[in-house]
């Protein structure tokens, strides 16, 4: 029996020990001062808010401004009036609301600034109203030269030089934040059911944290936005979690390498361990993980696209068929059906090798066989080669092809129409045979578009690696959707009907 490792050991105690944990669970005895699903909903809309004007978080002038505006003006008029219940101007809001995601340099920061642990919470939209009147009034009685609102636009490029005091690295915040209101903004996080989930399963996460105190735990995106409503009011937030874990519970989104071997992958792979042992359930949560980098936008289908994924109604002609190896037998007869049906849209009979018609009369007479295929139908021909039979006999069957007629249409319409040429394998007795046969089809460009068919179903998003093949169509945006389970997955692909595996369907 091969001998467990040091990592393997650590990892068998602490699972060992998480079970022993997990029993002694109650959520009663995680205390939380304030309603985070609340909370949450009004974390969103405010997240909304900001994603509304990119300049926030993708221009560096715009940024630079608003953390000027709320070391400097900002945090100094809130620390003297800080039973108002004011509320920030949107550019310096986002900058504060990155500023409290890190608690403790967050603390370290207002004590070195304005000597006040400056407080904090979330409004709702009459809240936040009253609360921007309120600041606005006294902002212009304090700082008449600076305005308490500002241009947002992304045309901001007046350069800026502002040497800030404040120790944590906000630039680098932002650029972290901007990308977390896409994980949360699907549907189903507007769900207070959903969100209520989420608390519940915050506070599991507290409660291993407490029993593992040196432990980097990484939470799913449900306890994530449940974790920074929280943040989101500081005095609450640091009284709750010294209480539960003897310490204000930090707060590090640096930690954002998913690449195997990281500290990120690491940790989650051991939450994930901890989880189960403890809880004796999943860790991950159907629409609640990890989405990927938003999209940059949803890509036009270009000519091979639109081909490519609605069925369609055309007419095809074979103009050559060869068989690869002669027939020993002499004569033979060859013929063709759509699967599934027992009308023959192709005979042939004769000892020739190939059987082609002369290009000029190509048009005239329609090639060997003319057929129409309506592909939410018709997936596949069937080729039968056999001997003649006698009398009332059929005659052997020397070999049995079938070919994806649904390949062809593709090709031959992606490239404006014409011709292709394919070869398709011969199969005697059900196994793969000695002969084959090549086959050129023909079409012209035109067809009858029908229906696109896409599906969404249900899959284990979480265990999927992230969707980087050419052969599939992104959608950024959520597919609204109501599924068995009440959500939709985060991220969808769509192929053509068939799944077709296609490098033209991106």
């Amino acid at each position: 029996m091969e001998s467990l490792g040091k990592d393997d050991i650590k990892l068998q105690t602490l699972i060992s020990k998480a079970s022993e944990d997990g029993r002694k669970y109650t959520p009663k005895g995680i205390r939380i001062s304030i309603d985070l699903v609340d909370a949450a909903l009004k974390q969103l809309r405010f997240l909304n808010q900001v994603n509304s004007h990119p300049s926030l978080s993708e221009n560096d002038t715009v940024i630079l401004n608003a953390i000027r505006r709320y070391e400097a003006f900002w945090l100094p008029l809130v620390a003297k009036h800080p039973s108002a219940d004011l509320v920030a101007p949107l550019d310096v809001e986002w900058i504060w609301h990155v500023h409290l995601l890190c608690p403790q340099e967050y603390e370290r920061d207002c004590m070195a600034l304005v000597n006040a642990f400056v407080d904090h919470k979330l409004h709702s939209a009459r809240t936040r109203s009253d609360g921007l009147k309120k600041a606005k009034k006294i902002w212009q009685s304090l700082y008449q030269n600076e305005p308490f609102e500002v241009d947002l636009s992304p045309s901001q490029t007046i350069k800026l030089d502002y040497d800030s005091k404040i120790k944590y690295d906000l630039r680098s915040a932002v650029q972290r934040q901007k990308l977390f209101y896409y994980q949360v903004s699907l549907p189903h996080y507007d769900s207070k059911c959903f969100l209520n989930n989420g608390l519940q399963r915050y506070k599991k996460l507290l409660y291993l944290k407490k029993c593992n105190p040196m432990l980097f735990l990484v939470p799913c995106y449900d306890m994530d936005l449940i974790w920074h409503s929280h943040q989101l009011h500081p005095r609450i937030y640091k009284t709750d979690t010294e209480a539960i874990l003897g310490k204000t519970f930090n707060h590090d989104d640096s930690v954002n390498d998913r690449n195997v071997g990281s500290k990120l992958f690491n940790s989650d792979a051991m939450t994930r361990s901890l989880w189960k042992a403890a809880f004796g359930e999943d860790f991950a949560v159907t629409g609640t993980m990890y989405r990927g980098n938003p999209a940059t936008g949803i890509r036009e289908l270009n000519h091979q696209n639109r081909v490519m994924l609605p069925t369609k109604v055309c007419k095809v002609f074979i103009d050559r068929i060869s068989l690869q190896q002669p027939i020993s037998q002499g004569r033979y007869n060859l013929t063709c059906k759509i699967a599934g049906s027992s009308f023959k849209i192709l005979k042939l009979k004769g000892s020739q090798q190939t059987w082609e018609t002369k290009p000029t009369n190509r048009v005239a007479c329609g090639g060997l066989a003319r057929f129409t295929v309506n592909t939410a139908k018709h997936s596949s021909l069937v080729f039968k080669l056999r001997t003649p039979g006698a009398f009332c006999s059929s005659g052997n069957i020397l070999g049995l092809g079938s070919f994806e007629i649904r390949k062809v249409l593709d090709d031959i319409l992606c490239n404006g129409g014409g011709s292709e040429t394919y070869t398709i394998p011969l199969n005697a007795n059900g196994r793969p045979g000695s002969n084959s046969i090549s086959v050129t089809f023909r079409m012209d460009s035109s067809f009858k578009e029908g229906d696109s068919f896409l599906n969404l179903s249900i899959g284990k998003y979480e265990v999927l690696p992230q969707l980087t093949k050419e052969n599939n169509t992104y959608l950024p945006n959520p597919v609204r959707a109501r599924l068995s389970t009440g959500m939709v997955e985060a991220k969808h692909r769509v192929n053509n009907y068939y799944n077709r595996d296609r490098k033209s369907v991106v």
